[in-house]
């Protein structure tokens, strides 16, 4: 009976925890949407870090080296380093998937439909006559200039090199097909290769469809604009398949710090690294074909053939990717209905705003519990040591305000 808990599975149970925030349905809407936004965030990193060392290690051999947190324990009889870093990556791909099953099911039948009824409703294709007429302009000038396709072929027959795929980046794929003849026009058929278009990350991936209102918010997502009008890059051809995707790849990485003399270079070589560094998930979404089968999809075959990913490796969702760009739309101006009210902090009692905060503080120490009383009285303790002509210093340190180190220094 294994009696340890494995770090990378309870890692993962716990942000199962931070999604469970987003199926409660006594939670508005936005603030359910903040916490899928949180959880997709969360699976990024750790599939860039701590699946990534898993595979890693599997690779090198160098379980202790690599995952020292999680082999931190004695082995059983007929276990092996390997056999355990393989079920932990064929256990954790398993419970990730249950996870993204949930929350795209919450997402498109709970939060998206709520934030609709509510005045804020995410529209995708296909679009009315009036959002047509807004959005394929706005494509066309605003967006179409700035992308550009880049051909990519996973053919081992040929001499091309395809692009390089950079870890977070949407991209859309399409399977494009035109007409071939023979020289002596005797024959004739057809030829296919794959394009991709990267969504530079600076990019709003929010398209609002409204001026500024408190009462109704339509807005659209980049990607659908370039998967419903990106044919115009490819004149002359068919496109047979449409894919929007995106991989994340090993960032498990770190700067030899004893390079003095070189430091930058040391950067350089990093950054270069992670650049082509080992991709250790795909998730996607086969855009407007729901009747077709996923696993016949030649741009999916063609991608993960190319980036040597095996099925634990690929995920696929029935909603938008990369869900933690979407965070702004939590900020949304108005909808306080949609939006979690919190309680207004209340006022420390040992604080009086007619006596200084240092009278307070020399009778005994005062422990401000955060963000249930006021952060005001640090506010003061600020601005009376800035106008106390005895202080001649300050100096702080802050991580996070309820990790503040401050010191104030006065004239002997």
């Amino acid at each position: 009976m294994n009696k340890h808990l494995d770090r990378e599975l309870s890692w993962i149970n716990y942000n199962a925890r931070v999604l469970e925030e987003a199926l409660r349905r006594d939670l508005p809407p936005l603030e359910r949407f903040r916490y899928i936004t949180i959880a997709s965030s969360n699976f990024d990193e750790f599939f860039i870090v701590r699946i990534a060392a898993l595979k890693r290690a599997l690779e090198t051999g160098n379980y202790h080296g690599n995952t020292e947190g999680n082999f931190a324990r004695t082995l059983e009889e007929g276990q092996t380093w390997k056999g355990i870093t393989a079920q932990v990556l064929k256990d954790a791909s398993a419970l990730i998937q249950s996870c993204f099953a949930k929350l795209y099911k919450c997402l498109d039948e709970e939060v998206f439909p709520a934030l609709a009824a509510g005045g804020v409703e995410l529209r995708r294709p296909p679009y009315t006559p009036d959002e047509t007429g807004y959005l394929k302009p706005y494509f066309t000038r605003e967006i179409f200039p700035i992308l550009t396709p880049l051909r990519f072929s996973s053919d081992a027959d040929t001499d091309e090199t395809p692009p390089g795929i950079t870890s977070g980046i949407l991209y859309g794929a399409f399977l494009l097909e035109t007409a071939i003849s023979s020289a002596s026009q005797q024959s004739s058929g057809t030829e296919q290769h794959i394009s991709i278009i990267g969504i530079p990350p600076i990019l709003d991936r929010i398209v609002r469809l409204d001026s500024e209102s408190n009462v109704k918010q339509r807005w659209a997502l980049l990607d659908d604009l370039l998967m419903q009008w990106g044919d115009a890059f490819f004149p002359g051809y068919e496109v047979k398949e449409r894919l929007i995707f995106r991989v994340h790849r090993d960032a498990d990485f770190s700067v030899d710090e004893k390079r003095d003399d070189d430091f930058v270079e040391a950067m350089e070589e990093m950054l270069v690294n992670r650049g082509r560094s080992q991709v250790v998930r795909m998730i996607y979404t086969l855009w407007g074909s729901p009747e077709k089968n996923d696993n016949s999809s030649k741009i999916i075959n063609a991608i993960t053939g190319y980036l040597d990913l095996s099925d634990e490796d690929i995920f696929s969702s029935s909603g938008p990717l990369s869900l933690g760009s979407l965070g702004s739309l939590v900020k949304i101006h108005g909808f306080e209905s949609l939006k979690r009210k919190f309680p207004k902090p209340c006022a420390h009692p040992a604080f009086n705003p007619d006596i200084p905060v240092w009278e307070t503080i020399r009778a005994g120490d005062v422990l401000l519990s955060l963000p249930y009383q006021s952060f005001d009285p640090v506010v003061r303790f600020f601005e009376e040591a800035a106008s106390d002509p005895d202080v001649v210093s300050i100096k702080t340190t802050l991580y996070r305000t309820s990790g503040n180190s401050l010191r104030i220094f006065h004239k002997a």
